[in-house]
């Protein structure tokens, strides 16, 4: 936008809100790996760009002084008076059965399904998968995964930019309508939509959302099913990443100082912790 016009559009604002944390994944290319933050008023949603990472999972409400533009809000989160988090976001409800809806997408341009209702079913929901033992082991058994799957469904639109459109269920109605099929739907905790194509979001704890005068909560994660399926060494690594992001757990990031410890020029690298699930194995 030319300076003077946006001068003309843009507005001083004061808000209030809930706020919403999204991450992206790219584990080929950390750099492009990003979190999206929102905060919702009302029945608006505004886009938060900030000048620092906010340390907050989903649900905090928060008041920010910055700048408007539509359904932007620019904010300086270092300046004393700028932001300010009124209610830290809840403890995050990890505990216990987590029952979860696993979505299947298919969109214009998927390819041939290259796995069955039934083989979904065993990886996520069955108590003896690879992806349950995992969670029941670092939880102390404290931490199980019960629910149902559905699906096929169709997108009205192509796979680009799958993930990061489709997981904003509150603005997309073929979203939208899918869920108005679901029987019981707030009886859910974990919402889950897997389709056939690269690109991997969740949302960081649980968001809510309405549908048709209802208020729902939940968590809402968009995951790539090629990424889960393409071996049988990574094929629960991706879901279980994005499931922790899911359930409010940030990345296991790294300190790279090259062949010095902790001195010299040392630099952040995300997903540097090569022995978390929260990290990439595949790092260095």
């Amino acid at each position: 936008i030319p300076q003077d016009l946006r001068a003309n559009l843009e507005q001083a604002a004061t808000l209030s809100g809930r706020l919403e944390v999204m991450h992206i994944d790219d584990f080929k290319l950390s750099e492009n790996s990003s979190y999206d933050y929102s905060l919702v008023v009302g029945n608006t949603k505004y886009a938060l760009y900030q000048t620092e990472p906010i340390l907050s999972a989903s649900g905090a409400v928060m008041k920010v002084d910055g700048l408007q533009l539509d359904e932007i809000l620019v904010v300086d989160v270092t300046t004393p008076g700028k932001f300010q988090i009124i209610t830290a976001a809840p403890r995050p409800e990890a505990v216990g059965d987590q029952k979860t809806l696993v979505i299947l997408i298919d969109f214009l341009d998927s390819g041939p399904r290259p796995f069955t209702n039934e083989e979904v079913r065993d990886l996520i929901l069955n108590p003896n998968s690879q992806f349950q033992k995992f969670y029941k082991e670092n939880s102390y058994k404290k931490i199980s995964f019960s629910g149902n799957v559905k699906g096929w469904y169709k997108l009205n639109r192509n796979r680009g930019g799958g993930c990061k459109n489709g997981v904003f269920v509150s603005r997309d109605p073929d979203t939208q309508n899918i869920l108005r099929e679901i029987p019981n739907l707030s009886s859910y905790a974990r919402l889950i939509f897997l389709f056939g194509a690269g690109g991997r979001c969740s949302y960081v704890g649980k968001i809510s959302f309405g549908l048709d005068g209802v208020k729902y909560r939940m968590s809402v994660a968009w995951v790539g099913i090629d990424d889960i399926f393409d071996s049988k060494n990574n094929m629960n690594e991706t879901l279980t990443h994005e499931m922790g992001h899911s359930l409010g757990v940030y990345h296991a990031n790294g300190w790279d100082c090259g062949e010095n410890i902790l001195r010299g020029y040392c630099h952040h690298v995300e997903y540097g912790n090569a022995f978390d699930v929260m990290g990439v194995r595949s790092w260095g």
